[in-house]
């Protein structure tokens, strides 16, 4: 059983170190149409020159499209102006080593027609629900049902 934990143990630790390179960002939320920096931060080499990020827009779905962002500069960073509001997945990949994050791009402001469709869909639904309490509570039934 010893033996077990402990390997165990190093297989966590040797796990941990195998992804020393990560990516991260100078601002903590991204929005559409506004320039963000994407860092990459290797632990165990200083160079991280020569990635190629690439940012793939609605992963998993049916109209998912990737975009090639650029490559690293001497500091890790490249520049990234995100076109699509929703989630991406950006990648970075030098030979064999491929890091990847998932991140949530905002929009830059209130999308109009999302507020008129909450507001046409909530009178349908709670104005079909007021028409039809006020037809339950009549005294007098107008269908001739007397």
């Amino acid at each position: 059983m010893r033996h077990f934990v402990l390997t165990a143990i190093l297989a966590i630790a040797v796990a941990q170190n195998a992804r020393s390179t990560e990516i991260t960002f100078d601002t903590k939320a991204m929005t559409r149409g506004e320039l963000v920096s994407v860092i990459l931060v290797d632990t165990t080499r200083d160079d991280v020159t020569g990635f190629v990020v690439t940012a793939r827009y609605y992963p998993n779905s049916t109209v998912e499209s990737v975009v090639e962002i650029g490559v690293t500069d001497s500091a890790g960073t490249v520049p990234w102006t995100p076109k699509y509001a929703g989630m991406v997945t950006l990648s970075a990949r030098q030979g064999d080593v491929v890091v990847s994050k998932s991140v949530g791009v905002r929009f830059p402001a209130l999308p109009g027609g999302a507020v008129v469709v909450f507001l046409f869909a909530g009178t349908v639904l709670l104005g079909g629900a007021g028409w039809s309490l006020v037809r339950l509570m009549e005294h007098e039934p107008k269908h001739g049902l007397k």
